[in-house]
């Protein structure tokens, strides 16, 4: 099926703006975003990767690479990326629901009732 037309349009302003600005970490995780929206997992991969080398400090692509991961059944990697999107940025409700997600599948309880209660706290603020 072709892609809708503001998928591709949505993807050739971020290559315009990373030609421009090859250190826009912004760009490449919005790219990414929209890669993932067209089924593009490596391509979405790729560009999370790249804007976490230019900005480690980017909470929302350490996010956006771990659901990735999850999304493969890379589990361990998807709760490595949460976890540090949330060090980087402490209330952080969809990573922190999704790192929960994943402690279930894994079947780590470590910490549940601790984590429920931040959870809660975390939602009720926003």
């Amino acid at each position: 099926a072709p892609l809708p037309p503001r998928l591709q349009e949505a993807l050739m302003h971020y290559k315009e703006a990373i030609r421009i600005s090859p250190t826009f970490a912004d760009a490449y995780s919005n790219m990414g975003n929209t890669l993932k929206e067209m089924q593009d997992v490596q391509g979405a991969l790729q560009c999370y990767t790249r804007a976490i080398q230019i900005n480690p400090a980017f909470a929302d692509a350490h996010s956006n690479l771990a659901s990735i991961h999850k999304d493969s059944g890379n589990i361990p990697e998807a709760i490595a990326s949460y976890r540090t999107a949330l060090k980087l940025k402490p209330d952080f409700p969809d990573a922190y629901c999704n790192l929960a997600h994943c402690l279930q599948i894994v079947c780590d309880w470590t910490d549940y009732d601790e984590r429920m209660k931040k959870l809660v706290t975390i939602v009720a603020d926003q």
